[in-house]
């Protein structure tokens, strides 16, 4: 090339830079401090560390797989987005939010483990309330659940069995409230309980998602045959959602081909729209894809 190319060259490749320095995806939540660090995502995006693992941010569908399309950050109960809402690919797997099988609802703030890592889901008190809203410890819900009352000892270290443990052991034989029913179970993923104990394909027994073993999460989707990664609990029938042959589940990604429709395979309240399936559209802003039906988050 002689001096005008050069020239023009030059000034294409200013503007592209001067135009792209610090551009953000539509939509992208970046958490404080977060720009800068973080090591290099997958092809097409860029890596940020949040929580547990490095974001890579990219385009997506944050509820359906009806292609390409702007991601729509989900907050949960109105705070700033989790790693489920936040549109960045935060183990870059290549899936994001809800399309991702380890997120199990707007509250889940890794995508990589089946354990929530949100304050209050684990340790520290026995007590337990609803596991899948934004707040677990005993209170609002009017949901209550005592891990010392589970023989099968979920968290053997801080909650022991302990029959004996006073008034908390009775109440949580107690059928589940109205409030807590009206409250939690809508937000509970098919195959679990109130209180994060779930019915996954592939483990022996119903298994506890906020298992931890020396002060580390562990339960994922490749460790829930063993017992000690995914520890064994026992599931409280009052405040269960079952998981039926036609619902997509929790380690259940796709019902059986004898299901439904071709545009929807998948079984769903009545009031619930279908997703997370190829061909089936996000879910509206103030809904989240819980196992595969457009579930409402803000009331």
């Amino acid at each position: 090339m002689t001096g005008p190319c050069h020239w023009a060259l030059g000034v294409l490749l200013a503007g592209c830079f001067a135009a792209c320095d610090g551009d953000v995806l539509v939509g992208e939540f970046v958490p404080e401090g977060a720009a800068g660090q973080g090591g290099t995502g997958a092809a097409g995006g860029m890596g940020i560390t949040t929580g547990l693992t490095t974001a890579t941010t990219t385009t997506a569908n944050s509820g359906g797989s009806a292609g390409a399309a702007e991601c729509i950050p989900r907050s949960c109960d109105g705070g700033p987005p989790y790693d489920c809402g936040n549109c960045l690919d935060d183990d870059a797997d290549g899936k994001i939010d809800s399309d991702d099988p380890d997120c199990l609802g707007p509250c889940h703030n890794t995508e990589s483990l089946y354990y929530g890592n949100i304050p209050g889901q684990s340790g520290g008190n026995c007590e337990r309330e609803c596991y899948f809203d934004s707040d677990s410890g005993v209170g609002n819900d009017d949901c209550r659940s005592d891990q010392r009352c589970d023989p099968l000892e979920p968290e053997p270290d801080s909650c022991p069995y302990d029959p004996d443990s006073g008034v908390s052991c009775e109440e949580s034989a107690l059928p589940a409230s109205d409030k807590c029913l009206d409250t939690c179970l809508p937000l509970v993923p098919n195959g679990c309980d109130c209180f994060g104990c779930c019915q996954i394909p592939g483990a022996l027994t119903p298994v506890w998602l906020g298992t931890e073993v020396d002060g580390k999460p562990t339960c994922d989707r490749d460790s829930i045959a063993d017992p000690e990664s995914c520890r064994p609990c026992t599931l409280n029938t009052t405040c269960f959602n079952r998981c039926e042959n036609c619902e997509i589940c929790v380690g259940k990604p796709q019902p059986p081909p004898n299901c439904g429709s071709s545009e929807m395979p998948q079984e769903c309240p009545p009031s619930s729209e279908g997703c997370g399936l190829p061909g089936q559209s996000d879910c509206s802003q103030d809904h989240y894809c819980i196992t595969g039906c457009c579930t409402l988050i803000i009331k």
